[in-house]
């Protein structure tokens, strides 16, 4: 309950994280804070809350953040065609699961009960995602702003800022069905890299890192 009281709104949260990024006081400072909120606010749709974003950011920066957006606008269309052929790979489509996950848990915290998230082993890179189910668990009227905070690692929090800004909107059933869905991808991608890492050592194609990641699978199986 405590929690649920001293829940702020996201954009609340967001300003506040923004000015404490670094020091806004110095230009380097400013370009840092403009630098961290340039991708969060590329990933809002609704163009009207965007420019809102962009005006409040600008301000507290004191620089002109539409230009940034252009620019960066500007260089995803140059760079279309290979957009495309990321959005094929495995690791596009695994973080759009993780994505829809937490869209799902954030309209509906309830279904962080699922059966399906005790599939994810302990050892498994997606095990942040039992971390997240669990936050709810604990607290099924915990802002969605303060699991944000409390996420440490940069990639998995600026996915979950991704699904909070989201104006995507699920039914109930949906989101149980797109937290199933998802899920069982996940699992089932990982037990088949194992086997292409396997397949692929037998013929001697792997990279180091791919080395590396093989290595470290077997040695979680000991």
């Amino acid at each position: 309950m405590k929690l649920a009281k001293e829940s702020k709104s996201f954009s609340e949260f967001f300003i506040e994280t923004i000015k404490e990024h670094d020091d806004l006081t110095s230009v380097e400072g400013r370009s840092m804070v403009a630098r961290f909120a340039l991708p969060l606010i590329n990933k809002i749709s609704n163009d009207t809350l965007k420019q809102a974003y962009i005006k409040e950011i600008s301000n507290i920066c004191d620089l002109d953040i539409s230009k940034l957006t252009q620019n960066t606008s500007n260089s995803v269309k140059s760079n279309s065609s290979k957009k495309e052929e990321v959005k094929k790979n495995s690791s596009s489509i695994l973080k759009k699961s993780v994505l829809g996950i937490f869209m799902a848990l954030i309209q509906y915290p309830k279904l962080a009960t699922t059966q399906e998230f005790d599939l994810i082993k302990t050892d498994s890179k997606f095990s942040f995602l039992k971390d997240i189910k669990n936050f709810y668990i604990d607290n099924p009227e915990i802002s969605a702003s303060i699991i944000l905070e409390k996420i440490a690692n940069e990639n998995v929090k600026n996915i979950f800022g991704e699904a909070l800004v989201s104006e995507i909107k699920l039914s109930k059933e949906d989101a149980l069905s797109m937290i199933k869905d998802c899920l069982e991808l996940i699992i089932k991608s990982e037990a088949e890299r194992e086997e292409i890492l396997k397949e692929k050592y037998n013929m001697q194609e792997l990279t180091s890192s791919e080395k590396r990641e093989l290595q470290q699978i077997i040695l979680k199986k000991r």
